[in-house]
């Protein structure tokens, strides 16, 4: 159960690596193993190409997920990787790289979380935020 949300984790810190390294021309990911899975990412990352307000995108893919649910029978581990891309999209959006990781251990039991923050802090290590970085782009010691 937990692998499969941890290709999900990984793919979505891939797409917010190529989005701040390329931008939103090349929206090309790694295929997951569930095809509405694939189709959902694929559309709702059509629309952030497009410029749509993060808003916009919120509605639509509530909506997308909804006609899914409805008109197929899928197993609950589809349904949970489904959500995970619902919530997860907005931090591919607004290219939240630190947003990722934390969204990412809420699904993943401890080893798994591991394995997966390890993979996904080397995609995205160089946008992550440095903790002890002040607000003015200052460090600030942590010598006494």
């Amino acid at each position: 159960m937990a692998s499969k949300f941890h290709g999900v984790f990984v793919a979505l810190a891939k797409l917010i690596d190529r989005l701040l390294r390329e931008g939103f021309f090349n929206m090309e990911f790694k295929r997951l193993e569930n095809r509405f899975s694939n189709e959902y990412l694929t559309h709702l990352l059509e629309m952030i190409g497009e410029g749509k307000l993060p808003e916009f995108v919120a509605f639509e893919a509530d909506y997308q997920l909804q006609m899914i649910l409805r008109n197929n029978t899928l197993e609950e581990n589809e349904i949970k990787e489904l959500f995970i891309i619902k919530h997860g999209i907005h931090h591919v959006q607004t290219l939240d790289a630190d947003g990722i990781l934390m969204y990412s251990r809420h699904f993943t039991s401890d080893d798994i979380y591991d394995e997966t923050y390890n993979e996904m802090f080397l995609i995205l290590r160089e946008f992550l935020k440095d903790p002890f970085e002040g607000n003015d782009g200052v460090s600030i010691s942590t010598e006494f």
